[in-house]
């Protein structure tokens, strides 16, 4: 509940600036935090803040990345 209450909106809206899209910015922060969730007893957080937004830029270029490589494909 914590990360949900304090950083689901900065994180949408980090992620929304990123993809220009606000529902697969949704998307990719509830994955993280889903993520987050299921490994939460292995994960050892120095900075939880640091970590959430790293995660979420990452999982952003992977997005972008995904969507060149399905232009890609649907283009040739």
């Amino acid at each position: 509940d914590f990360i949900f209450d304090h950083y689901y909106g900065p994180l949408c809206a980090y992620a929304k600036r990123m993809t220009e899209c606000g529902e697969t910015a949704e998307d990719i922060v509830q994955e993280l935090i889903a993520k987050i969730w299921e490994k939460r007893e292995q994960l050892q957080i120095d900075s939880l803040g640091k970590y959430l937004f790293t995660s979420v830029h990452n999982s952003c270029l992977n997005y972008h990345q995904h969507m060149k490589v399905r232009i890609a494909v649907h283009s040739a």
